[in-house]
């Protein structure tokens, strides 16, 4: 599986639409679903995000709110609990 937190979709040069939606991916059927609840995460691009294998969770750090091209940067560690959906 693959879980992908997105971000961002650039619009023109200059603007940008910020997204919160969390999607997987199964390779054996080829398909991406969309997981997004609505206790989500706020809008956010330019973050960092990894696997924490040994608890089986998601953590994201830090990023952009606002727009694509903001400076509100946030420096806020969030994990997303895999089995239960929620972060």
């Amino acid at each position: 599986m693959i879980l992908l937190y997105w971000g961002a979709k650039l619009l023109t040069r200059f603007k940008g639409e910020l997204y919160n939606e969390t999607w997987t991916y199964d390779s054996y059927r080829n398909e991406w679903k969309n997981i997004t609840k609505k206790e989500s995460l706020v809008p956010l691009a330019k973050h960092s995000m990894t696997y924490d294998w040994k608890n089986d969770k998601i953590v994201v750090f830090g990023g952009v709110i606002d727009t694509l091209y903001s400076n509100h940067i946030i420096d806020q560690t969030r994990i997303y609990h895999i089995a239960q959906n929620i972060w």
